[in-house]
């Protein structure tokens, strides 16, 4: 639950466009300041995870960032159907260190806290990892320009990073778009090279005059199937209190996590 996260959300529409001078990692570092507005939030979710047999199931919930002195921090929290309901993630950004993901698991009634694995730890068994549900990091990770081009109609720059940290990952390439410095496709390569998912940003509104990403499509390359994240209900400059984004609380937090 780290970038959209569980919505990609972006501060300005028209950011400056990427110069050709400009190196990766300052590319995105952009991306992520455009992602991640100051403000705090909450938000609505909705996952679907489609099989390759084209059966389906959904979940909804609801997610809240704010940021703190030490880092940002992101809470989701599962609200149905009735088996998963109360299922709480949150994940703790440090500034000066490794990050933090704890798991609150409703059936046995305990805290469990997760390595991180870099970002790349499924969520739930779906296509997408916990950085979809949260901040995104650029910590421990490498980038480099490798192609220029056309994605979803746009001038883009596909920028590729790597990470020291263990993972499912060897690559993952992100098509940002030019002009907006928004990210329209991302892929993602197995410890082979081969392509293994590929994730759309398809659907960008402005809320409270932030571009706030609500509808994200990923697609599972070898395996068949697909997730899709959507988000609504989207408020921004919301007053939460710290207690929602403490590890020890997420017993309380399905019921605690504002509506």
């Amino acid at each position: 639950m780290r970038t959209l996260a569980i919505a990609a959300v972006t501060t300005a529409l028209f950011a400056a466009p990427a110069a050709a001078s400009e190196d990766a990692a300052s590319v995105m570092s952009s991306v992520n300041a455009a992602m991640h507005p100051a403000a705090s939030s909450t938000r609505a979710i909705e996952v679907t995870v489609t099989a390759p047999d084209n059966t389906a199931v959904k979940w909804v919930g609801r997610q809240a960032t704010k940021r703190f002195a030490d880092g940002n921090r992101s809470i989701t929290v599962l609200l149905g159907p009735e088996g998963v309901r109360g299922f709480a993630i949150l994940v703790h950004e440090r500034k000066d260190a490794g990050d933090d993901v704890w798991m609150y698991i409703p059936p046995v009634r305990r805290v469990r806290k997760l390595e991180y694995l870099g970002g790349v730890r499924t969520f739930l068994g779906t296509d997408f990892s916990y950085d979809d549900f949260g901040f995104f990091s650029l910590e421990g990770r490498t980038f480099s320009k490798v192609d220029q081009g056309q994605r979803n109609k746009v001038a883009a720059t596909a920028i590729q990073e790597k990470t020291t940290q263990p993972g499912l990952y060897s690559r993952v390439v992100t098509w940002v778009a030019d002009e907006t410095h928004l990210p329209v496709e991302r892929e993602y390569f197995d410890s082979a090279g081969e392509l293994w998912k590929t994730e759309f940003f398809e659907e960008v509104q402005k809320i409270q005059g932030h571009p706030t990403t609500t509808h994200i499509r990923m697609e599972n390359k070898q395996e068949g199937g697909s997730s899709e994240l959507r988000v609504s209900d989207v408020r921004y400059d919301v007053e939460l209190p710290d207690a929602l984004f403490d590890s020890t609380t997420l017993a309380e937090a399905v019921d605690e996590i504002p509506r």
